[in-house]
């Protein structure tokens, strides 16, 4: 029979053993966590320090920081801050000059300083975007003008001309001939609702309308373009006039009843405005002319 005393005993001693072997570990263990308390102890003292470092620091900052305000600087944003103000400013000031020639209808002066800020605008990014539709609006206005019945020849001319300082040329000449066409419509109109008499008197003042008409525009859009394609584009709209005349002469002077001394006196009389108001100053239509001579397959001549 065994003896339970020895089993305990060496219970005991295989217990002392494994806990001999753990008690390395925990000393270790124990060391580490002492230099963790020194380090946390020390810890609030560091962080003290620091803060008062960096207090000094950010306060020599201010300190530098406000003595460089009050010097004017020479470099950088500040330098050029006075630079967009002025430019700023002179953009203010020249879009309300504009706006208020415009207003004023003084057109030249409007034309000058929208070339004046043309000129700028490639410096000026203010000026450059507000340009655009002040520059539009006094082109509106002036082609507008050309619908005035009240204008005169030179302002007339004066309008286009301005326009074409303004790159509208092209919009001008269309505008223009697109004015006279109307003007020139609505004489007729009211020749035909206020006239009284016979065809040769009527078909006399339509000829003198259309070609006073032709001769005069003519005059105007010469003096204010000189380019090829302005040349070009009267010659078109000057024929389409004398299409339109050519058309109602017909209407009128071969129109059933009409006396044979009455169509000879049309003729003549066309013929001769022809020569006096067109084909002295290099405008001969004479051969859209010579087809309202042509009735039932035959030419009647009566060219002086």
């Amino acid at each position: 029979m065994s003896n339970p005393t020895t089993g305990r005993l060496k219970l005991d001693y295989t217990e002392i053993v494994r806990m001999s072997k753990e008690i390395p570990a925990l000393e270790n263990e124990m060391d580490g966590l002492k230099e963790l308390l020194v380090d946390f102890k020390a810890l609030p003292s560091s962080l003290g320090a620091n803060i008062t470092e960096q207090d000094a620091e950010l306060s020599t900052d201010l300190a530098l920081g406000e003595d460089e305000l009050e010097k004017p600087s020479t470099t950088g944003f500040l330098e050029e801050a006075p630079l967009d103000l002025d430019s700023a400013r002179f953009a203010r000031d020249l879009t309300d000059d504009i706006t208020v020639a415009i207003a004023l209808r003084d057109w030249e002066k409007a034309v000058e300083l929208v070339e004046e800020g043309l000129g700028k605008a490639a410096t000026m990014p203010l000026l450059a975007s507000a340009l655009p539709p002040l520059k539009k609006q006094l082109k509106t206005s002036l082609l507008d003008t050309l619908f005035s019945p009240l204008s005169r020849t030179s302002s007339v001319v004066q309008t286009l001309t301005l326009l074409n300082r303004l790159g509208a040329g092209a919009a001008a000449r269309s505008a223009f001939l697109d004015m006279r066409t109307k003007v020139i419509r609505e004489l007729v109109h009211k020749i035909d609702i206020t006239f009284e008499g016979h065809e040769g008197t009527y078909i006399a003042e339509i000829s003198a309308l259309f070609f006073t008409g032709i001769k005069n525009t003519a005059d105007w859009y010469m003096a204010s373009f000189k380019e090829n394609e302005a040349a070009s584009l009267f010659t078109t709209w000057a024929k389409s006039q004398i299409e339109v005349y050519c058309e109602i002469f017909r209407k009128v002077v071969y129109s059933e009843g009409v006396e044979p001394k009455i169509v000879d006196e049309a003729i003549r009389d066309m013929h001769i405005r022809s020569r006096e108001l067109l084909e002295a100053y290099g405008l001969d239509f004479k051969y859209l002319l010579d087809k309202v001579l042509v009735v039932d397959n035959h030419t009647l001549s009566h060219m002086e």
